[in-house]
């Protein structure tokens, strides 16, 4: 997956709390995508907006982790905004 049909699946699946790329400020129960060197890391970030070690997820393609973000988007909307 790419990073332009990342943002088309958001926007057809009405996802949000996400931030890609450090895009913006951490703001609580955000999932989060961020590029490293050799890597790409996904997180989910805490009410106290602070990354929770225990989701930390270390992908090493792009494609990989925005998959992650689509099915973590998925299952935070499925669970917390029926």
């Amino acid at each position: 997956m790419m990073l332009g049909e990342c943002n088309k699946l958001i926007k057809q699946e009405q996802l949000f709390d996400y931030n890609i790329y450090d895009e913006h400020e951490f703001r609580p129960n955000e999932i989060c995508v961020r590029k490293l060197k050799h890597a790409y890391i996904v997180f989910v970030i805490s009410e106290r907006c602070e990354p929770m070690e225990s989701t930390l997820e270390e992908c090493m393609t792009e494609p990989e982790a925005l998959e992650s973000l689509i099915y973590r988007l998925r299952e935070h909307n499925r669970l917390f905004h029926k």
